[in-house]
């Protein structure tokens, strides 16, 4: 089997990391807002391929505040810039955390999974050859088995199916 997966992070090591990430929440959270999905939808958005005219039409306002229309307010305009453009470091960051902790859990999800499937293919070839202990641990395993609930016994003999 070709592991991917090959060492396992030390206990200390998440529970620091989680610790730096609940300290960063907590310093930006009199700061930041949290939407609803409806305000995502509806909400007009700063993306890369806007970003250069609202940082022109920031400083052009700055040069020209006669222009600014009076419901727009330059202290609110370079305050919402600032804040829009100085988090995109740690948007990037956050997204590339969560991408390497998202596939660093899936290949070891996947490898575990994988391990588990082994087991239980062996706990059945065991029971088939009533191995001590091995039909209760594949009955076991088989309850748990996913995509639903299996009730019937593990079948070990062609006297146990005939019983059924």
């Amino acid at each position: 089997m070709n592991k991917l997966h090959h060492s396992q992070i030390p206990v200390d090591v998440l529970a620091d990391a989680l610790t730096l990430i609940k300290q960063a929440k907590q310093l930006l959270n009199p700061y930041v807002v949290v939407l609803t999905p409806r305000d995502r939808t509806v909400l007009p958005k700063m993306g890369d391929k806007s970003l250069s005219f609202v940082a022109k039409a920031h400083e052009l306002a700055e040069q020209h505040p006669d222009l600014l229309p009076p419901f727009v307010k330059i202290d609110d305009f370079t305050k919402d810039f600032n804040d829009a453009t100085n988090l995109l470091p740690f948007i990037v960051d956050c997204r590339e955390l969560t991408n390497i902790t998202t596939d660093t859990a899936m290949i070891a999800g996947s490898e575990a999974y994988t391990s588990a499937l082994a087991f239980y293919q062996a706990a059945k070839s065991a029971s088939k050859l009533h191995i001590s202990g091995s039909r209760e641990v594949a009955q076991e395993l088989r309850e748990r088995f996913p995509g639903g609930k299996h009730r019937r016994p593990v079948i070990t003999t062609e006297a146990d199916s005939q019983d059924n």
